[in-house]
């Protein structure tokens, strides 16, 4: 056992201390005692570089899904078919993830909230998804009286897919995520995608494409005037630039970059 005062003065030392403070702690601690960093995009490799790692022992590769297992889906489904099996009209915005406060589906709602009745009457939103936020999300959107957001859980790869065929703009409103794999899935679809500067996926293919439009999702006016401005004039959907953009994220690519990782660790082992 510990003096008191051992316990007493830890405790007072604790509790100042952010949840972030603590993660940040434990990545330092991490940092010196690995050998080797494996960064999923540019952005997580320029973390690294600013914690003092050494270029050289920092291998960079993008975070991929089964690219052909989704596009396969896509090409199974007939987007007219599912939104009116879905019940879905106008211009039909989806957001997939976890209901937990980081993944910004709150912002959305306050922004979502901010458009005018025409707006309204023109564009629904689907989030699809489940977690411990979810109930307050539910009250969000009842507190704003919006009657077109509807919460559908958590959904399997197959039904998931209808979503993605029936909807025409995708939302990533995280407000942090190394990558955020369900833009890979929602670009396997072609869908145009409003994408927040705080997700690897994001930074790394949609930043100066015709892809999607790259946004900061704290700042609710700016997202409100995104809504607007693609409920007013959709963009297209580009399966086929998108496919191709996907072409460099694959699982191969991923391996690949693993094993020049475990190559590096072996030399740097060796010397």
């Amino acid at each position: 056992s510990r003096p008191a005062s051992f316990v007493q003065n830890w405790s007072s030392d604790l509790v100042p201390w952010t949840v972030q403070d603590l993660l940040l702690r434990l990545r330092r601690f991490l940092v010196r005692r690995s050998d080797a960093f494996l960064a999923w995009g540019e952005p997580a490799k320029e973390y690294l570089l600013s914690m003092n790692i050494p270029a050289s022992r920092v291998t960079t590769c993008a975070q991929a899904i089964d690219n052909e297992y989704w596009i396969g889906l896509a090409q199974l489904l007939n987007r007219a078919s599912e939104r009116n099996a879905l019940g879905f009209y106008g211009t039909m915005f989806l957001l997939v993830g976890r209901a937990v406060q980081r993944k910004g589906f709150q912002n959305f709602i306050a922004a979502w909230s901010r458009l005018s009745a025409h707006h309204h009457s023109r564009a629904c939103a689907v989030i699809v998804g489940d977690g411990d936020f979810l109930l307050d999300l539910k009250r969000l959107a009842a507190d704003h009286r919006l009657t077109n957001i509807r919460f559908v859980g958590m959904k399997a790869a197959k039904e998931l897919a209808r979503y993605y065929s029936a909807a025409d703009i995708f939302v990533f409103p995280s407000l942090e995520d190394v990558w955020g794999l369900v833009v890979n899935e929602a670009m396997c679809f072609g869908l145009p995608i409003l994408a927040s500067c705080y997700a690897g996926a994001s930074q790394s293919f949609l930043a100066d494409s015709k892809l999607g439009l790259v946004f900061n999702p704290a700042d609710i006016h700016q997202f409100e005037q995104n809504l607007r401005k693609w409920i007013d004039s959709p963009p297209v959907r580009a399966p086929e630039r998108c496919r191709e953009a996907l072409r460099e994220v694959t699982f191969q690519k991923s391996c690949a970059a693993i094993r020049e990782m475990m190559a590096t660790m072996a030399v740097e082992a060796h010397d």
